[in-house]
Formats: C-alpha cells, structure tokens, sequence
C-alpha cells in the first residue's frame, strides 16, 4: 500500500484517497457570497436617508441618445410587453421570473429594447388620430348622402308645386270635394250610432287654432292678405309656407306630441270676421238631416295659446285684446242661432292650468258677452 501524503506545510492536510472499490468522498462544499441587490426601478421616495439615484434613467438617455437602429414595429409583435420589455417586466425584488438572480445587464443588453414607454405613447397617439380621420370621412359620407337627400327632396316639392300652380283650381276643387265627403261620412256614422249631440266645426285641413285664426282674421302683414274670405292659398300659406313666405310658428299641444299654429298677436292687430266655416259646416250638415253642436275654441285659451308678434314686447298682455275679438264671437253665435243651431260648445282647455284671478275674471266676461 502507498504511504499516506504527508500536509503540506503551514496548511490544511489534504483529503486521503477514496479507497479502492469504494465510493468518491465528496468535497466539502464552500459558501457562496449573496448576489448584489438589483438597482431600483424608480427613485425612492424623500427621506432623512435617500439612496443614491436610480442607475436605469441615465442608462435609457444613453440610449435614446446613441441608438442606430430603428426600434422594432410594436403593432406587429405579437409578444406582450411585459415579456418584450426587460424594464416593464413585474419581478420581485432580487429575482428573475425563473427565480434565478438577475444578473447586471450593460448598456449594449438595454439598445435591444429602446424606450417601450414613450414608443407605446406614440404608437397609442398615431391610433386615436387614425380613428379620428376614419370618423370624420364617416361623418362626411354620412352627411354628404342627407344633403344628396334633402335636394332631391327639395327638387321633388319645386316639381310638385309647379304642377299644383298649373292646375291648382281643380287640385283645390278635388281637395274640398274629398273634405265635404268625409264629413258627411263621419256624420252619417255618428247617426247611425245615436249619438246625441253630434258635434260639428271639428274638421280641420291642419288645427282647430288656425281656423280661429282664419275666423278672427289675425293674419300677419306677411302673408300679405288684402281682406274678404280667407280662402285656401291664404290658409295654407300660414300652415306650410310657400316659395316666398316662411310658415307661422308651431309648437305642441299642453304636452302632448300634437302641434298647432302659435296666432301671432300685437296691440296693433286688426281682428275681423273672416272665415264662415263654423256657420257653413253647421248648415252642411242639417242639409242631411243631422242636427250637430258647433264647436269654438274659446277666447280666452285663443289668446293664452298666442305669442306677442315680431317687434313686440314680451311683456305685452295678450288678454288686453279680449275686447277686440268678442264681438267677432258674439257675430258668429248670433249667425249659429238664426241657422238653428240650439247648441254650442266652447273649449277653453287652460282652464285645467293654474290662472290668476285676472285670468278667471276674462273667462266670466266672455262667457257673459257671448250669451
């Protein structure tokens, strides 16, 4: 057998020989020195005892500074940023996602990815401007194809109404011929029911208001009406409009979705009897054997439905013409009775409103005056 090494001297004695046959004798294993921490990400906050600045920052202006190659395209990475990015990845502190210790990374390792934040924010700008310049075209389409409509629609009215000026007489005699048939419709079923009172004066080619209107000849200097009968182009001219003249305003009934023409009223308003529709479509209808009450819409909600006229005060009492157009409602009674009208009825729908006592008192007054 060998004779045993002899220690070197001034040291540890070397391990002996593993025997023969036998199994290697493991060397005792030498401690290791702990990783250095990683630098911070983001400066700490102020303190009595601050650290020293965060290392990545001047690293990244380097970077920004020195690059030579462009960055790669991030909309068409399909890599998440977290994993593309070692400076957005989540870690714990000290380690890697394999637990490993993260070794110190050189400036050259930082250049393969340069800035992810501020490419993210340029890349995240340039998306909401493309999505504002496809809006805007859409838009664009949109309203380029509702102005396409509204001048063809436009083109279709200018037709229309040449042919209705070439042969508006007949167009105006069809249209009355159609008007007296439904009424006499209407009346024969109302009959045929036994329906007591029978009302007349409710049709109307557009609202109730605007045949007051007509009734009382409140027409607007506008419309450029000389006086007589209202007729149709007078009437329609107020409910539509024409190619000169706009319409009057309308707005809703209370607050339901039906609209009717807003009478435009003034202190120098001149009222007279200008439409016999009531009396007319009263006698109508005796003419077929049917007996009905004529319908008005009161005086008061006449003029609590107006509005003061252009150039006049908002101020403006509108029940001050009260007196103005009671005689013309006293006429039209007196005209109802000699055609032996026994009955009529007059909608005053503001009552359901809260009045003033002024309010209340023009509603006894005219109840008054027409009897």
């Amino acid at each position: 057998m060998a004779a045993p090494s002899s220690p070197p001297a001034g040291g540890r004695p070397l391990p002996s020989s593993p025997p023969v046959g036998g199994r290697p004798r493991s060397l005792p294993s030498l401690p290791r020195a702990a990783p250095d921490p990683p630098p911070p990400l983001l400066p700490p906050a102020a303190g009595p005892d601050p650290s020293p600045p965060c290392p990545v920052l001047p690293r990244i202006r380097h970077l920004l500074s020195s690059r030579r190659r462009p960055a790669p395209p991030l909309l068409s990475s399909r890599r998440p940023l977290a994993s593309a990015s070692p400076l957005l990845a989540p870690r714990r502190p000290g380690s890697t996602h394999s637990g490993r210790p993260r070794p110190e990374r050189s400036v050259a390792g930082l250049r393969r990815w340069p800035a992810p934040c501020l490419l993210t924010s340029a890349a995240s700008d340039m998306i909401l401007l493309c999505f504002l310049v496809l809006h805007s075209i859409r838009y664009q389409r949109e309203e380029a194809k509702i102005q396409a409509w509204i001048n063809l629609e436009s083109a279709k009215a200018e037709a229309q109404s040449r042919k209705l000026e070439k042969d508006g007489k007949s167009r105006a005699e069809d249209l009355l011929k159609v008007a007296t048939d439904l009424r006499s419709s209407i009346w024969k079923q109302m009959s045929e029911a036994r329906i007591k009172y029978i009302p007349s004066n409710t049709f109307s080619y557009y609202d109730q208001v605007l045949d007051t209107t007509a009734m009382l000849g409140a027409v607007p200097e506008l419309y450029s009406w000389t006086g007589g009968e209202i007729g149709l182009s007078t009437y329609f001219s107020m409910a539509r409009g024409n190619a000169s003249v706009p319409a009057i305003e309308m707005t809703k009934w209370f607050d339901t979705n039906y609209h009717f023409i807003v009478p435009d009223l003034g202190p120098s308003t001149k009222f007279t009897y200008a439409s016999h529709k009531a009396v007319s479509e009263y006698e109508e209808a005796k003419a077929l054997g049917i007996d009905t009450v004529p319908v008005l819409v009161g005086p008061v909600s006449y003029l609590l439905l107006s509005k003061p006229a252009k150039g006049v005060e908002k101020s403006f009492s509108l029940l001050s013409l009260v007196g103005s157009i009671l005689p013309i409602y006293k006429e039209v009674v007196s005209e109802l009775k000699v055609a032996g009208a026994s009955w009529i009825q007059f909608d005053e729908p503001t009552l359901v409103k809260d009045l003033d006592a002024h309010e209340l008192a023009a509603f006894s007054m005219s109840i008054h005056v027409c009897n």
